[in-house]
């Protein structure tokens, strides 16, 4: 929401190797390192004409979340 009222371009990014988000079994995050990494999207403009509407708010978001599920 804040991006549409404001304009402001969203980069989407995805981090991985942060425990315990990424281990099945928290023991073993525990006891190992993990390397953790970032992966950054292009910048994207959301775009909609009536900032106040809640199909305008879905619309951005299933945007947010093409853009999150492209980074995977």
């Amino acid at each position: 929401m804040l991006s549409l009222e404001t304009a402001a371009p969203l980069m989407p990014f995805r981090v991985t190797g942060v425990w315990p988000f990424d281990h099945a079994n928290i023991w073993k995050g525990l006891l190992r390192r993990c390397r953790a990494s970032v992966q950054f999207g292009d910048l994207m403009d959301l775009e909609t004409p009536n900032v106040d509407s809640k199909s305008a708010i879905r619309a951005g978001t299933k945007q947010v979340k093409r853009a999150l599920h492209a980074l995977r």
